[in-house]
């Protein structure tokens, strides 16, 4: 981020596509592999879980949360934002929440299938992370009824398959 900081014009626009790690429908299965679960565990655990499906090496940067990226930028002196880009990207409304829960947890079921292949503690990690992304976007939808910025907040964190 540094680099493209620095590639920038002074008022210059750098736009980003980021993959939102949070979008139930990378949960249910990561827009790289297919892999339930594995954008909500470190490059570490990520690697474990990958390396138990496929004979190559895991190339998969790590997945941050959205405010890690602004606050990056904004250390290096820039303006950051998530903006609304009509037509560039996607972000589902809450009528589309029950077929992406649905979704998720026919993966889940999957995965549980395939339980036997992954090592213990990662698989550990993956249940733990998943029950508690349940939990917190349970809570968040909740609040999401509440007011209109947070449904917007519970939209972009939980139905949006990019950050821009």
């Amino acid at each position: 981020m540094s680099n493209l900081s620095s590639l920038l014009n002074k008022n210059g626009l750098l736009i980003m596509e980021i993959p939102n790690k949070y979008f139930l429908g990378f949960v249910a299965s990561d827009g790289h592999f297919g892999l339930f679960g594995i954008t909500l565990l470190d490059h570490l655990d990520a690697t474990k879980y990958f390396e138990k499906f496929f004979d190559f090496s895991y190339d998969v940067g790590e997945y941050y949360d959205l405010d890690y990226y602004i606050k990056v930028f904004k250390q290096l002196g820039c303006v950051a934002d998530n903006i609304q880009l009509k037509g560039l990207q996607d972000i589902y409304g809450f009528k589309d929440l029950p077929k992406f829960i649905l979704n998720t947890c026919v993966s889940y079921l999957t995965f549980l299938r395939n339980f036997y292949r992954i090592p213990i503690k990662t698989s550990a990690i993956i249940h733990f992370n998943f029950f508690k992304y349940i939990l917190s976007l349970t809570r968040d939808y909740l609040f999401g009824l509440l007011s209109s910025k947070r449904k917007k907040i519970f939209l972009e964190k939980y139905l949006s398959r990019f950050w821009i």
